[in-house]
């Protein structure tokens, strides 16, 4: 995969006869606004498009609450490219902010930013998306940890210690995140947080499908659910001011899924696949013989995403 930044600023020709030297499996431009040129699609590449990411923004954080079910409307960013030639990010490395900024998703948001990046990925839309894995800072120049802006040279801190262990911040719980962690630099490893490598699993298997049901009925308390096809299932809890305060858990018992009888791995808990066996999980869903939820919650301002596929033995 390669980035071109800046690639706006630069004429297709140019940038065919640089990069068309090597056989590179995905190029995607950085790309703003506008609708570029047919030859730019055909002889450079895809697109970047920010603007996906800033309507599940609006929709989970900024917007009216009874709005939430527009989520499920959001299909695409721009309309002046291609879905089909577009990259859509939640957040990218131009996007950041000194302090937690509910309009700018970044890891400071903690389990806000958390629950967007999941809804990036258990959405029923999107026909590329690309998760972001960075580190934290406290100046808006630094660098990675042991690169901070105040020097010149310096030496990266590397992301795994000499006995094989990450420096990953732990997935965050709360909204926003401790103003201690957040400004401190160290790697984050947003795409590494809980819930991220089972989501993808999730998408291979769910994305795509049509939205076969929803579930709005307590859309004010932040609670919405939907079915995909006939046996992918998401449930999600938007944190309701005051975010500094819990307000509970949304049990599902008694909701008719529609999903085939069986114990649920709840895959948005799932934080690696490597050794899993398929008979246990973090988090778990008990869906009775007629479809309906026998045990079950969505944790407060998280998602659940469930698929036939990943009963568990």
């Amino acid at each position: 995969m390669l980035r071109l930044d800046a690639a706006s600023y630069i004429p297709e020709k140019d940038l065919s006869l640089i990069i068309n030297q090597v056989p590179w499996d995905f190029v995607f431009q950085e790309w703003w606004a506008g609708a570029p040129a047919a030859s730019r699609t055909r002889y450079v590449g895809h697109y970047r498009d920010i603007f996906f990411g800033r309507k599940i923004n609006k929709a989970l954080v900024l917007g009216d609450v009874k709005s939430l079910p527009t989520l499920l409307d959001i299909t695409h960013g721009m309309d002046s490219i291609s879905h089909q030639k577009t990259l859509y990010p939640l957040t990218f490395h131009d996007q950041r902010s000194y302090a937690y900024d509910p309009g700018t998703p970044t890891y400071k948001g903690g389990l806000e930013f958390h629950l967007q990046q999941k809804f990036l990925l258990a959405s029923p839309h999107g026909h590329l998306v690309r998760l972001w894995g960075g580190f934290g800072w406290t100046n808006m120049d630094d660098g990675p940890p042991g690169c901070p802006h105040t020097v010149e040279r310096c030496d990266v801190v590397p992301v795994y210690d000499e006995f094989g262990g990450d420096r990953c911040m732990e997935t965050p719980v709360s909204t926003p995140l401790d103003k201690t962690i957040a400004q401190s630099s160290r790697w984050v490893c947003e795409h590494r947080w809980q819930g991220m490598a089972g989501l993808v699993g999730f998408r291979k298997a769910c994305t795509g499908l049509p939205v076969t049901q929803m579930w709005k009925d307590e859309v004010e308390k932040g609670n919405l659910a939907w079915r995909s096809g006939d046996s992918c299932f998401v449930a999600l809890q938007r944190k309701l001011a005051p975010k500094d305060k819990a307000l509970g858990d949304w049990s599902l018992a008694g909701l008719d899924t529609g999903l085939p009888e069986g114990r649920y791995c709840d895959l948005a808990s799932v934080a690696t696949w490597k050794g899993w066996d398929g008979r246990g999980c973090p988090r778990e869903v008990v869906v009775g013989p007629d479809g309906v939820v026998q045990t079950g919650i969505v944790p407060e301002g998280d998602l659940v995403a469930l698929h036939a596929g990943a009963r568990l033995g």
